[in-house]
C-alpha cells in the first residue's frame, strides 16, 4: 500500500522523462510486479491476475499513459553524424504497451504515434539524399510497430511517402550484364520492406513489373542487338537474377519469393 503510491509518484514526478529514461520506469515497474507476486507465493493465480490488473491501472493507466502521450507529442527525430535516427521513438513505447489494460488512452496514443511516424517519414524523406540510407531509416522507423497497427495503417504510410521514392530510383538502376558489376541495394531495399510487410504485396510487384523488369529485358536485349555472342555471359546473368529474385530451387522460400513464383508477368521474364 506504501509502494504502489510512491512509485506512482516517482513517475508521476517532472524528474521522469520516459523519452530518456534508458528504460528504467519499465524495469521498476516489472520489478514491482515480480516483487508484490513473490509476496504472495500461496495465492492464486486469479488473484495475482487481480493484483497486477490493480498495478497496470494504478500506475500504467493513471501515471504513465499519459506521460507517454505528452512525451510522443513533443517528440522530434534527431540524426546523428551517420544519417541515422538516434533518438527511436519505439524503444521507449513498445516496451509499456503489453502493461496496458483496457484504457481508452491506448488508442488516443497509437492514433498519436501514427502522426508522429507520418511526419518522421516526411522530416527523413527531406533530410536524406542518398535514397538507400532514406528507405533503410524508414524501414528502421516503421518495422517495430508492425505487431501494435493493423499491417494496411502502415503500409498507407509506405506508399504515400516511400514509394514514390523508391520508384524513382528504381528506374535509375543500371542493369549489368556483368554479375559483380550490378548494384543490389535499392533492389534488395525493395525486397526487404515487402518481406517486413511493410510494402501492399501489389505495390511490390508494381514496382518490380513495372520500373526493374523492363529495364532488365531491355539490357539484355541490347547486348544480344549489339552483338553479345558470350552465351556464358547470358547465362550467368540470367541465373543471377533469377536466384536473387526467385531463390533456389532446393531451399526454403521468402514470403517475397513465393509471391514471384506466384505471379504471371514475373514468371514471363
Amino acid at each position: 500500500e506504501t509502494i504502489v503510491p510512491w512509485i506512482s509518484n516517482a513517475l508521476a514526478s517532472t524528474k521522469w522523462d520516459p523519452a530518456n529514461d534508458d528504460g528504467a520506469g519499465v524495469r521498476l515497474f516489472e520489478s514491482l510486479l515480480d516483487s508484490a507476486v513473490s509476496s504472495m507465493p500461496s495465492a492464486e493465480p486469479e488473484e495475482n491476475s487481480v493484483l497486477k490488473k490493480s498495478m497496470n491501472n494504478d500506475i500504467v493507466n493513471e501515471t504513465v499513459l499519459p506521460k507517454l502521450l505528452q512525451a510522443v507529442r513533443e517528440w522530434k527525430p534527431k540524426l546523428d553524424r551517420d544519417r541515422h535516427i538516434c533518438n527511436s521513438l519505439h524503444v521507449w513505447v513498445v516496451p509499456w504497451v503489453p502493461f496496458v489494460d483496457g484504457s481508452a488512452l491506448l488508442g488516443t496514443l497509437l492514433d498519436e504515434v501514427r502522426r508522429v511516424l507520418k511526419k518522421t517519414l516526411s522530416y527523413l524523406s527531406k533530410s536524406i539524399k542518398n535514397d538507400v540510407q532514406f528507405i533503410e531509416n524508414c524501414v528502421a522507423v516503421l518495422q517495430f510497430w508492425t505487431d501494435l497497427y493493423d499491417a494496411k495503417v502502415l503500409q498507407d504510410l509506405t506508399s504515400t511517402l516511400i514509394t514514390p521514392r523508391f520508384a524513382r530510383s528504381l528506374a535509375r538502376v543500371n542493369i549489368s550484364i556483368t554479375a559483380h558489376d550490378q548494384h543490389w541495394e535499392i533492389i534488395d531495399m525493395l525486397v526487404q520492406i515487402s518481406e517486413c510487410g511493410l510494402m501492399a504485396n501489389d505495390e511490390f510487384l508494381s514496382l518490380l513489373e513495372g520500373e526493374v523488369l523492363p529495364a532488365w529485358a531491355y539490357a539484355l536485349f541490347t547486348f544480344i542487338k549489339e552483338g553479345g555472342s558470350d552465351l556464358s555471359a547470358m547465362k550467368t546473368f540470367y541465373r543471377d537474377w533469377r536466384i536473387r529474385m526467385f531463390g533456389r530451387a532446393s531451399l526454403r522460400h521468402t514470403s517475397s519469393q513465393q509471391l514471384l513464383r506466384s505471379d504471371s508477368m514475373v514468371c514471363r521474364y
